[in-house]
């Protein structure tokens, strides 16, 4: 394994085991006790798909660069999650799910930026 990729290795099962912590637990809690929580427990596991899949493709595919990579699984999810508005077997459309594959981006980006993880085309 190169050092490189370590710490987004580390990245990846950091916001794993959060998204699933988040997914798995506390959504049974705020569930069970009747919290309103501003809708985190339902879009709670939509906030980490686009850090963890973004942190697979970094894997991946080395030569795209930090932002084309976000934007694409950004961009996925997002037309997907909107066209389950016209094809209601993809799953019901909810806004906040695409407001928490915006914040996903966001801390993505956020994150690789602060800790300088990714070498690749600087950011702007």
């Amino acid at each position: 394994m190169k050092t490189r990729q370590q710490p987004l290795f580390l990245l990846l099962l950091f916001f794993f085991a959060f998204g699933f912590l988040l997914s798995n637990n506390y959504r049974d809690y705020i569930y069970s006790n009747g919290i309103y929580d501003f809708g985190i427990a339902d879009a709670g596991a939509n906030l980490f798909v686009v850090p963890i899949l973004s942190i697979f493709m970094f894997i991946s595919q080395p030569k795209l660069d930090t932002t084309t990579v976000v934007l694409r699984v950004t961009f996925f999810y997002s037309i997907a999650e909107i066209a389950s508005i016209i094809f209601p077997m993809l799953g019901v459309f909810d806004i906040a799910d695409l407001i928490a594959y915006l914040v996903g981006a966001n801390l993505i980006m956020f994150t690789i930026k602060r800790l300088k993880v990714v070498n690749r085309l600087p950011l702007r």
